[in-house]
Formats: structure tokens, C-alpha cells, sequence
């Protein structure tokens, strides 16, 4: 069963989800921005949602992902060909990548395998992860893994470089 989101502080919602609790992806706009969708897709999985807006008069595409725990590359290909076909404007890519780019500095555990295939694919379609653009060598982590007793950077902002050129600022936070 699909819920339905209501919120008057957020009038423009999109959501896809799985009939089960395992995945789904959201994106949520502000009522104090001027927004009007021009097309959308939403993967029927649950695992994304591509969103071509126009903000405050500035076309973007916004893009929401879950990815799944294994062959992330095949999922983002097939993704990135989806997101090749419909875009428009400023590129903004983000959510769950479920690997990591850089194993020496997004997992404190040396045993995870890296995501360099997946970061390749992402470069070679022109996504900068935007906070390791900004915090070249910095260690932060966005996730815990129980069984494996690591931290771990899997949670990305991926962007193309006009929107980097546009980009003042990024933080990792708390979840409280």
C-alpha cells in the first residue's frame, strides 16, 4: 500500500515506493519557492525518482536514489542512461550509493571493497561528489555498519560542474 504525503509547509511532494518497507525515495519541495514540475519519472522499484523542475525560474533535475547493495554499477548505468534521456538545466544526483568512492578515506574499514568502478562511471558522466570536491581529504562518514564494524560514506551529493561552480558550501550532519 502507498501512503500519501501531505504537508502544507511542503506542497510539491514525489515519492516512490516499493510494496514492501525495504526501499523508496522521496523529494520534497518548500512552499517558499516557486516551482513548477516540467516532467518526471519514478521508478515503480522504488529506487528513484527523476525530477526535471523549474526553481525560482531555473530549470533543474533533480534526482533522488536508493541504490541496491550489490552491482551498483549496473543500477547506475541503467539509471544514468534514464537521467541522459530526460535532463535539463543544473544536474543534482543524491542519496543512498550504497558503496563507497574512496576506501581510504570513506570507510574505516581497509577490508570494504571500493565503489572505483562506480566513481569512473559517475566522472565519466560528468557528477562531481560535491562535499569530497569541497573536503578534498577530510573523513567524515554518513553510515554504520554493525556486522562489519566500520564507518562508511555511502550518502552522496553528486552535481555537474555548473552547479558546483555554484556551490558555496557542504556539511555532513547529525541525524537526531
Amino acid at each position: 500500500m502507498l501512503k500519501v504525503f501531505i504537508n502544507r509547509s511542503f506542497p510539491h511532494i514525489l515519492h516512490s515506493q516499493f510494496s514492501k518497507k525495504s526501499r523508496g525515495v522521496f523529494i520534497a519541495v518548500k512552499n517558499l519557492v516557486a516551482f513548477t514540475t516540467i516532467s518526471s519519472k519514478v521508478d515503480p522499484s522504488g529506487r528513484y525518482i527523476i525530477l526535471v523542475c523549474s526553481i525560482n525560474n531555473i530549470t533543474y533535475t533533480l534526482v533522488n536514489i536508493y541504490a541496491p547493495n550489490d552491482h551498483q554499477i549496473t543500477f547506475l548505468r541503467k539509471l544514468l542512461n534514464q537521467l541522459n534521456s530526460l535532463k535539463q538545466g543544473k544536474v543534482i544526483v543524491c542519496g543512498d550509493i550504497n558503496t563507497v568512492m574512496d576506501r581510504s578515506l570513506d570507510s574505516t574499514s581497509l577490508t570494504r571493497r571500493s565503489g572505483g568502478g562506480v566513481a569512473s562511471l559517475l566522472h565519466a558522466e560528468g557528477l562531481i561528489d560535491v562535499w569530497r570536491a569541497q573536503h578534498s581529504v577530510e573523513r567524515d562518514y554518513t553510515f554504520f555498519s554493525t556486522p562489519h564494524l566500520s564507518y562508511l560514506r555511502i550518502d552522496m551529493c553528486l552535481v555537474d560542474q555548473a552547479t558546483l561552480l555554484h556551490t558555496i558550501s557542504t556539511d555532513i550532519e547529525l541525524i537526531q
